[in-house]
């Protein structure tokens, strides 16, 4: 079995969103509920994931329900039926779907993909010795999309186009860019830089995961964890062979039992950080005759703090006197807040 797959051929899921309050879009036609029920049966067979809203007006509170899903909707497919028996008579609409007016946005802000890969960079075994890869999140927070700003006085609603323009204080006239010229006080007197110069100054290098040595796990202990791991998988899509190299790589840490210690540059203009590399084992599991993947392998870089970042953890010990002391202490010196009348 192929340990590891190209991540470049792996498509992500179609998805078609169905938001309604139409009880019966057939208007008793049979004619167009057969067809849509087709249509709809069609799209699963192709792999197409249909996640319905079905909005139900309820009262003032957004409380109750009284979208009768029995007229139309309960005779479309949205999903594969099972093969078991059992579930044969499951409810083919959910409750699930059912969404309320003040829901809505919420509901459909929760069924949003992210974008799967992160960032796509090389690893660097040795000069001229480089493999394709792509990181991944493991899990990432979901925010809610700033809202526009809408100017509601004139005829019609239009959005708030914001604009930034740089005035001369003295002459109150529009700055352009190009009279615009970055400087730094050093002293007395102030450095003057151009625009080349400046994204000179900035360039750290291409983005590249640079190895340069082979440790054992416990040279990186957990406290050594700045922030959320990333997952680093092979692709092929611009270096052919990455994926077999990738393997061998990956392979032969595990049997020895070794972490990689890189200089990582994540993205374009992204500052170098050292990180680790740790193999993570591919975990499955067999549900009848097929064996479904539910871990897969690959690294997670770690970045790790710079060495002056790494302080001594405090060895001391408080004895039960003094921890007293502390306490009654803090007691004849806390503040009485008095509430105003």
């Amino acid at each position: 079995m192929q340990q590891f797959d190209d991540a470049s051929n792996i498509k992500s899921s179609r998805r078609c969103f169905i938001v309604t309050d139409n009880e019966d879009p057939s208007f008793g036609n049979s004619q167009q509920r057969t067809a849509a029920k087709t249509n709809a049966e069609e799209l699963v067979n192709k792999n197409v994931i249909i996640e319905p809203a079905f909005l139900s007006h309820g009262d003032s509170k957004g409380e109750g329900s009284n979208f009768d899903m029995s007229q139309f909707w309960d005779s479309i497919t949205f999903t594969k039926p099972m093969d078991d028996e059992e579930n044969a008579d499951v409810e083919p609409v959910p409750s699930s779907y059912l969404v309320s007016d003040l829901t809505l946005k919420t509901s459909l802000l929760s069924r949003r993909s992210p974008k799967r890969a992160l960032f796509t960079n090389r690893i660097e075994l040795a000069p001229g010795i480089e493999i394709g890869v792509k990181g991944y999140l493991t899990f990432s927070k979901q925010l809610f999309v700033k809202d526009r700003y809408v100017y509601t006085q004139g005829e019609e609603k239009q959005i708030v186009k914001s604009e930034v323009k740089i005035t001369d204080d003295e002459s109150v006239n529009t700055v352009s860019p190009d009279e615009i010229i970055r400087a730094y006080e050093f002293g007395d007197s102030y450095i003057y830089f151009t625009p080349e110069q400046v994204n000179q100054i900035r360039n750290l290098g291409r983005p590249l995961i640079r190895i340069i040595g082979f440790k054992s796990p416990s040279f990186v202990p957990p406290e050594y964890n700045k922030r959320h791991s990333m997952f680093v998988y092979p692709s092929d899509s611009k270096l052919t062979g990455s994926i077999r190299a990738f393997h061998s790589l990956y392979q032969c840490m595990r049997q020895k039992g070794k972490v990689a210690i890189a200089w990582a540059i994540i993205r374009s203009n992204s500052i170098p950080e050292p990180c680790a590399l740790f193999p993570v084992n591919e975990e499955v599991e067999t549900k009848g005759s097929l064996t479904v993947q539910v871990t897969p392998p690959g690294f997670q870089l770690v970045i790790l703090p710079y060495a002056d970042d790494i302080r001594a953890r405090p060895m001391s010990t408080i004895t039960e006197g003094k921890a007293e002391r502390i306490y009654n202490s803090f007691n004849r010196n806390k503040l009485t807040i008095n509430s105003p009348k």
